[in-house]
């Protein structure tokens, strides 16, 4: 059994509130972090099932997660990479927070969408905010719409 999706929304909120104003805060940013989370771990696993790499519940590989952060020191997102430190603890390696800090881990996945240069959908496209997953964060991967409005079903009811 994973997460209750009401308290990861609440806990969430206020962390992709944090990252404002150089991520606006978006009903479409909240949608795709926790549907992001649904889909891709039912926020339930911490590791990736079959020994893969991926971590957290958002099964963000450390690829992604290394790419992101010479993404935040390339010095013109100064006050967001303050801003992502500020949710970290000294302790684990950022890799590892990705599994046990769950502030951290919605923060950088919304960093993921946000470094994207297509633009957001309109939050209450589900298709839309589904495709956008599908191209964005699963890009190379198995997941497929279908996958992401069956997960996310929970968020329409």
């Amino acid at each position: 059994m994973g997460l209750d999706t009401n308290d990861l929304i609440t806990l969430a909120r206020p962390v992709l509130n944090c990252l404002s104003p150089e991520i606006p805060y978006s009903l479409a940013g909240e949608r795709l972090v926790i549907g992001t989370g649904l889909t891709e771990s039912n926020l339930s696993q911490l590791f990736q099932v079959g020994g893969g790499p991926a971590v957290g519940l958002w099964q963000m590989e450390p690829a992604t997660h290394d790419w992101l952060w010479v993404w935040l020191m390339n010095g013109t997102h100064d006050s967001l990479r303050r801003k992502v430190q500020a949710l970290m603890a000294p302790l684990p390696s950022r890799i590892n927070q990705l599994a046990g800090n769950l502030h951290y881990a919605i923060a950088m996945c919304r960093i993921r969408y946000y470094v994207s240069p297509e633009p957001l959908p309109c939050g209450d496209d589900w298709d839309g905010l589904a495709s956008y997953w599908v191209r964005v964060y699963n890009a190379g991967g198995a997941g497929t719409t279908a996958r992401f409005l069956e997960a996310t079903a929970c968020l329409r009811s």
